[in-house]
């Protein structure tokens, strides 16, 4: 766990840092952290995984960390290479959406847009006009957009109380051409800052 901590997780971008020690530190290392590694039985973690009070995508991810570990174990030489044992585990439900999927319409957006103050309309105006994810809105500055081409490049996120500067996915970093109404309403916000702050 410690080899871990001081060298991977410095690797990983911060969002996962963050989830990764609170996983290790408060689930895996109470737990397993006084256990030899070839003492670590598969039905044992099945049965710790069922006493944990959290959600199935949690338990997967309890999961995920384990195996992760006992891969590095395995790279590192502390474990002879073989079969990871917690390929044996399955926790149901850990992939699935866990809320299902509510889809509007073009004039349910607008009236929501339209119900709201600023800056929480232009927030969910960009979002439903882009699909981009919250944390890619909080994060665009004004240099994000191309006025004259027409277009946003998110480069950076807002996750965890701070600036990322690689979006999520290569998708997310893709440049997507911006309706012109959003571009005029992304305009008239801008004519109304009375600072140099330079997210949108």
């Amino acid at each position: 766990i410690d080899r871990y901590i001081l060298e991977v997780l410095p690797l990983l971008q911060p969002s996962t840092q963050d989830t990764d020690k609170s996983m290790l530190e408060v689930h895996i290392r109470p737990k397993w952290g006084e256990h030899r590694l070839p003492d670590v039985k598969a039905y044992d973690v099945q049965l710790w995984l069922g006493t944990l009070t959290f959600g199935a995508a949690s338990k997967g991810r309890a999961r995920a960390m384990l195996k992760r570990l006992i891969d590095k174990a395995m790279l590192w030489e502390y474990l002879p290479v073989e079969r990871n044992l917690m390929e044996l585990i399955k926790v149901k439900g850990s992939t699935k959406r866990s809320k299902k999927l509510v889809i509007i319409t073009p004039a349910q957006l607008m009236a929501l847009v339209s119900a709201l103050p600023s800056p929480y309309n232009l927030i969910v105006l960009v979002i439903g006009c882009m699909g981009y994810r919250i944390s890619e809105v909080l994060a665009l500055r004004w240099t994000d957009i191309n006025w004259e081409m027409g277009i946003i490049e998110i480069q950076q996120v807002f996750t965890h109380g701070r600036i990322q500067e690689v979006p999520k996915t290569e998708g997310s970093g893709a440049e997507l051409p911006v309706y012109q109404k959003l571009v005029d309403s992304l305009r008239k916000w801008q004519m109304m800052q009375t600072t140099d702050n330079p997210y949108v």
